[in-house]
């Protein structure tokens, strides 16, 4: 717990660069260290009212100091006619010893550097402004200019409490483990008279690219050495076909076009592929031509409908038409099915066909004189036993039946048929009548 890890450390070499530039062998690391700090203290200090972000130095090997300062008022920097420039350049020379080189960068917006954020929010703590109304109206107006994300923090003796706490607000994103995350992290110190307050800011800006040594294998890259590779490629089929083809008898037309390159990407061969193709369609034996109809074949629906041999839809039953009985049915099934056979078919013919079929024979085919089936004739009397076996299978009417009489009859104990004792009686006394 606790373990914070300063935002601009923590992304050094991935595209952030170092403040100090600079290399100095290890028994002189020591003091070139405590002057760049001393330096910058007094720099600061001396600029407080200029809105100085950060500062970075370089040395060289000839013993020269080079000082860039990040402003946004380089206006009270450089003073009138550079004078502040000048005397600041001077100090600086009198205190390390060193020629010093002082160039000056404008920041373009102040809103969106955590430094000069902090820096703006303690000045207004120390004016006796609310810090809950510093921070919102920062926050705005980080946000306003493009960022996006904020967030600010603030601890100590917040509005003169008698006990130190920390409060904090923020707006957008700020994703601190992300490496590739521009963040901008800044710090300040409010000094008001009932103690000190310390004031952070981070400024998410957007996702960067990191920085790569070498050539970067990007797919863009990738896509390209493959096109290349397979431009060469196409280069090399066509110097060998040209090569073949000067070797080769001449042709003429397209087939010397397609000789000479393969590609059919190369102008020349899609041009003749083209005219090729038009001139086909235009002779009337292109590619686009329908099939031409078989000969005998119908155009139309009602054609093929006419054709011999062919089945007839049955007609239409109107709905006062009466049902047909099932012999009817099987005489209509039978008419349906196949033309009526002539009537000079003999019943010899008939039995012959039977037997034929029986035995597994096809059936033959039509007569060559009147072109009538030969196998009408079996097909209707096959139709009449259909008719014969539809009427015995299904029930016979009421009232076709006979009602059977039923006399007074008693069965006894053995089983023997008795009349009823009326009936008996009636009998003794008339015999005859029931003779």
């Amino acid at each position: 717990m606790g373990h914070k890890v300063h935002p601009n450390g923590f992304r050094l070499g991935s595209y952030r660069n170092w403040e100090a530039n600079w290399f100095v062998a290890d028994k002189d690391y020591t003091k070139v260290l405590h002057e760049d700090l001393a330096m910058r203290k007094f720099i600061s200090g001396r600029l407080k009212n200029a809105g100085v972000a950060r500062i970075e130095t370089e040395r060289s090997s000839n013993a020269q100091l080079a000082v860039t300062i990040y402003t946004a008022k380089p206006g009270i920097v450089i003073g009138k006619g550079g004078a502040s420039v000048d005397a600041l350049r001077n100090d600086l020379e009198k205190l390390f010893g060193s020629r010093v080189k002082i160039s000056i960068q404008e920041i373009k917006q102040p809103e969106l550097d955590a430094q000069l954020v902090a820096e703006n929010i303690a000045l207004q703590i120390e004016r006796r402004i609310s810090h809950r109304r510093a921070m919102k109206q920062s926050i705005m107006r980080t946000m306003r200019a493009g960022a996006k994300g904020v967030r600010i923090a603030l601890g100590g003796r917040l509005r003169g409490g008698e006990m130190a706490r920390r409060e904090w607000d923020r707006e957008g994103q700020v994703p601190l483990h992300t490496l590739r995350a521009d963040i901008r992290f800044g710090r300040a110190t409010a000094k008001t008279t009932f103690g000190v307050i310390g004031v952070k800011c981070w400024i998410y800006r957007d996702l960067l690219a990191p920085k790569r040594r070498g050539v970067e294998l990007v797919p863009e890259n990738l896509a390209r050495q493959a096109d290349a590779a397979a431009i060469e490629a196409r280069r090399a089929a066509a110097a060998q076909a040209q090569a073949q083809a000067a070797q080769a008898p001449v042709q003429s037309g397209t087939l010397q076009a397609a000789a000479v390159n393969q590609n059919p990407s190369d102008p020349k061969v899609a041009a003749a592929n083209v005219t090729e193709q038009v001139a086909g369609e235009r002779a009337g034996g292109g590619l686009r031509q329908r099939a031409p109809r078989p000969p005998g074949t119908p155009a139309s629906q009602a054609e093929r409908r006419s054709q011999p041999g062919t089945r007839p839809r049955p007609p239409a039953r109107a709905a006062d038409q009466p049902r047909a009985t099932p012999a009817q049915a099987g005489a209509a099934a039978s008419e349906h099915a196949m033309p009526a056979a002539p009537a000079e078919v003999s019943p010899e013919g008939v039995g012959a066909l039977s037997a034929g079929q029986a035995a597994g024979e096809k059936p033959a085919g039509p007569d060559k004189e009147t072109g009538v089936p030969v196998v009408a004739a079996a097909v209707e009397a096959a139709g009449s036993v259909v008719a014969s076996a539809i009427s015995r299978i299904l029930p016979t009417p009421e009232a076709d039946k006979a009602p059977e009489k039923k006399g007074p009859k008693t069965k006894s104990a053995g089983g023997e048929e008795r009349k009823r004792p009326e009936a008996a009686a009636v009998e003794e006394a008339d015999p005859d009548a029931t003779s």
